[in-house]
């Protein structure tokens, strides 16, 4: 009976370990969650709280605004509104200058509103929902016989309350900085180079070894990419005074410049190096590509943590005595009989190797600015 209560306690305590495993994985989502429901609920009170007939357009506008960060929400209903705006005035413009009280000359209407609209969205996605406000603003009155001045009035108003209401929320309700996001997301993509850097340094491997590092350099550009949409909305919470961090965009910029080292290195490093040479540099690579991922594991921790950068002496030193294993090969005669291919491709690892020395120690000057705003 003992043993059983035993394996129940057991049971019960790992699926409550997994349950607060998941809450933690998915805390962003789940506060994205949050915010979405009440500035639904704030935008539908107040529109109905005003009277306004078509109350759903300002529940729709809060939730397609709301974003995971308050930079995001504030671009996003800065875009939506302005787009409304646009589309609502050319479109009372076009319902004055061609009648639509009747079906062809409605198409006529529509025609010259969308085409020019939708040129102007391609240009300016600011403006995408331009059309749209364009199309409503005509179709409505062109259907039901009313004016052109109420369906465009009460959109725009219907849109105003539902962005302020997601800016709002955004702002009070679980708040999320980009800030936050952009120091996790770095995190990640820091992850992803740990992983790969032992890689890329380990010769043989074939097909499977190209196939790894295929997929871990898409993650990595995956993950700058999306850092990149975060770095903007940090930069207009910054904008805005909504924030006092300093700017991510020297982060990703080092980032960048990281994952082109990596490059480099992979591109060095193959199947075509003499095996005296292999055998003498094999053993100082390995080491500094230990070091680098290790300084890379504990660089993406102090991010998320908000703690100041790991120092880079390890992987300075090891690189060093790499450099000094090169200086050992050619005072051994060993590199007199490599062709220039060769040649080239031992040198260029020398440089690779060199330049993330430096762009890591330029990282950590950004974890501590990070680390000092957090």
């Amino acid at each position: 009976m003992e043993e059983g209560g035993r394996r129940s306690l057991v049971v019960l305590d790992a699926s409550r370990r997994q349950l607060t495993g998941w809450f933690v994985r998915h805390r962003a989502e789940l506060r994205l969650g949050v915010r979405v429901m009440v500035g639904g609920l704030l935008a539908f009170g107040v529109a109905h709280g005003l009277g306004l007939a078509q109350g759903y357009w300002a529940v729709f506008t809060a939730i397609i605004v709301m974003q995971a960060s308050l930079g995001g929400s504030l671009s996003a209903a800065l875009d939506y509104f302005v787009g409304t705006l646009g589309g609502a005035i050319y479109g009372v413009i076009v319902a004055l200058i061609i009648p639509i009280d009747h079906l062809d000359t409605l198409a006529l209407a529509l025609a010259v509103s969308l085409g020019p609209l939708a040129f102007l969205a391609a240009l300016r996605p600011s403006f995408r929902v331009a059309p749209i406000t364009a199309a409503i603003i005509l179709i409505i009155p062109g259907t039901q016989q009313t004016g052109v001045w109420d369906p465009a009035i009460g959109r725009i108003i219907e849109i105003a309350i539902g962005s302020v209401s997601g800016v709002l929320v955004s702002l009070f309700v679980l708040p999320e900085r980009a800030h936050r996001i952009a120091a996790e997301t770095a995190g990640t993509i820091l992850g992803l180079m740990a992983n790969l850097m032992p890689v890329l340094t380990a010769w043989g491997g074939g097909p499977r070894k190209l196939k790894r590092i295929a997929a871990t350099q898409d993650g990595i550009r995956r993950g700058l990419i999306r850092l990149d949409a975060v770095v903007r909305e940090a930069e207009r919470e910054r904008a805005n005074h909504f924030t006092r961090a300093p700017s991510s965009e020297p982060l990703i910029r080092t980032l960048r410049r990281i994952r082109f080292d990596l490059v480099m290195v992979g591109r060095a490093v193959g199947p075509g190096w003499p095996k005296p040479i292999r055998a003498r540099l094999a053993p100082p690579l390995d080491r500094v590509a230990d070091a680098v991922r290790r300084f890379l594991i504990a660089a993406a921790a102090s991010l998320r943590l908000s703690r100041p950068a790991p120092r880079a002496d390890k992987v300075g030193a090891a690189i060093a005595d790499y450099s000094a294993a090169m200086s050992a090969l050619r005072r051994a005669g060993l590199t007199r009989e490599l062709s220039d291919a060769e040649t080239a491709r031992i040198f260029t690892l020398g440089f690779a190797l060199d330049q993330l020395r430096r762009n890591l120690e330029d990282l950590g000057g950004r974890l501590d600015e990070f680390a000092r705003s957090g």
